[in-house]
């Protein structure tokens, strides 16, 4: 599986978290490309491990207004 990272290489000034609601837990990338605010999400699930969330859109919303409730 190739690493988040490297899935979008484009972001600048990106920092990583991790993350974790209830027994889920993962790792968050959060950056910008231009005008838009990025965020990708992991999953440390085995499950999930394949699986990646990526969300791109103006200001803050992604981390902000989406991530907060995103149904995981």
């Amino acid at each position: 599986m190739q690493h988040f990272y490297d899935l979008a290489p484009s972001m600048q000034n990106a920092r990583v978290e991790q993350w974790q609601r209830g027994k889920q837990t993962g790792a968050l990338r959060l950056g910008t490309n231009g005008p838009f605010e990025q965020l990708v999400a992991t999953f440390d699930d085995p499950a999930r491990r394949n699986a990646l969330l990526y969300v791109s859109c103006a200001n803050k919303q992604p981390y902000d207004v989406w991530w907060p409730n995103a149904s995981l």
